[in-house]
């Protein structure tokens, strides 16, 4: 698990916990507070990335992967920093939700 503590007023913490079974991977985001707030949670890959309703199929050199999340999304191109100088294309998987704090909400990543 992944804990932040944020200087914003009206957010206390923000959490990220990643969890694996079976072919499964699981995120989950929890943004403690008492504020409404726009949370933005971005996902970077260079697997192709083709949209679906509730989520997204993701490909890459025999693997493929489907992404399910109950918020909108978008895609759009970018870099896969790898180091300085040396990047790779990617996508960039952005889901964002506006929401009264306390925020939770989970992405599902299976292979498929």
């Amino acid at each position: 698990m992944t804990t932040t503590d944020l200087r914003l007023n009206g957010v206390e913490t923000v959490r990220r916990r990643f969890a694996f079974d079976a072919g499964t991977m699981r995120i989950t985001d929890r943004v403690e507070g008492t504020s409404k707030r726009t949370v933005t949670r971005r996902l970077h890959t260079t697997c192709s990335v083709r949209t679906t309703p509730g989520g997204a199929i993701l490909e890459d050199a025999g693997h493929k992967f489907r992404l399910h999340t109950a918020e909108a999304f978008t895609c759009s191109t970018a870099t896969s920093w790898s180091a300085y100088g040396e990047g790779l294309p990617s996508t960039l998987i952005e889901i964002s939700t506006r929401s009264r704090l306390p925020f939770e909400s989970t992405l599902v990543l299976e292979a498929i």
